[in-house]
């Protein structure tokens, strides 16, 4: 069991009064008054031996946003992490939302501030269940679901949700849908992909079949990577 100073330090504002529970599939989680955070036991032991950086690394974003927003790559130096703006999607005009990697400790973090108000551990679970039938695999294609190391789900009206997890390799990858341009796949990979979203309708995930800008697409070793299985479009 997590000690919960060493949790509720995830974030600048904790959720006081609420305890920490042990979930499935490695996750701890905490929930009060419409607030809800997730993270994996193993991503609270990574935040808690490097001083709390997932709090730091957020509070830099916010404070630095509208500079990453037009592209640049800053340092924190605090900390050593490097921040840059990466798969904008539709978000490219919204203050509020964007997704960005983060470079720090030798690991690479995609963190995405979402549009979503529902809290998507549970599709997350739907969708890597139903590429299991097919053992993650179709046709010589290979389907990986970026599974969140932390989900902060706020108060309704609140800051924008924010979801962490390990960084797509960022060489050779496309996102299929921007919000303005939209990557046509050859026949083989649309056929492939196809099969992913006829598994991901059967399991209530019909966000996911439409979900493009959370789709991602790498050449070389010919992988999907599915990211964010709520966000509706």
């Amino acid at each position: 069991m997590v000690k919960s100073n060493n949790w509720f330090r995830l974030f600048k504002r904790p959720i006081k009064g609420a305890p920490v529970k042990q979930i499935k599939e490695g996750y701890v989680s905490s929930s009060r008054k419409g607030r809800t955070i997730h993270a994996t036991q193993s991503f609270v032991e990574f935040n808690t031996k490097h001083k709390n950086a997932a709090m730091l690394v957020l509070r830099f974003i916010r404070k630095n946003k509208k500079a990453l927003d037009e592209g640049k790559k800053l340092m924190d130096g605090k900390i050593n992490a490097i921040v840059s703006r990466e798969f904008t999607g539709q978000y490219a005009g919204n203050r509020n939302v964007g997704t960005y990697k983060v470079d720090f400790a030798g690991k690479l973090f995609f963190v995405k501030f979402s549009s979503t108000r529902k809290d998507p551990l549970a599709d997350y679970e739907k969708a890597r269940n139903a590429l299991k039938k097919i053992n993650y695999k179709y046709n010589g294609f290979n389907f990986v679901v970026l599974m969140p190391h932390v989900i902060y789900v706020p108060q309704k009206g609140n800051r924008a949700p924010v979801i962490v997890s390990d960084f797509v390799p960022s060489e050779g990858t496309i996102q299929l849908h921007t919000g303005t341009k939209r990557i046509f796949l050859e026949k083989k990979e649309e056929t492939a992909l196809g099969k992913a979203r006829e598994l991901f309708q059967r399991e209530g995930l019909s966000n996911m079949e439409l979900a493009g800008h959370n789709i991602f697409y790498h050449e070389e070793s010919k992988t999907f990577f599915l990211f964010d299985p709520t966000t509706p479009y």
